[in-house]
């Protein structure tokens, strides 16, 4: 998830890998097929490329000058 909000972004994101806390899941999955089977909502995007480029396009748009 880091590298590729590096690669989309271009910025240097700082990360510190630790070993897990207690109580943190080992793995950690999304899935929208419960919303698509009550809702009959599916997503538009679904690589993380594009999800991780789409909220960075919003947060640009939207956040204060010298913030990003």
């Amino acid at each position: 998830m880091v590298e590729a909000a590096r690669r989309v972004t271009g910025k240097d994101i700082p990360a510190r890998y630790a070993p897990r806390r207690p109580g943190d899941p080992p793995e950690s999955y999304a899935s929208s097929a419960l919303a698509e089977k009550l809702l009959g909502w599916k997503p538009v995007y679904s690589d993380i490329n594009t999800l991780i480029g789409s909220t960075w396009n919003v947060y640009q748009k939207y956040s204060s000058p010298g913030v990003l």
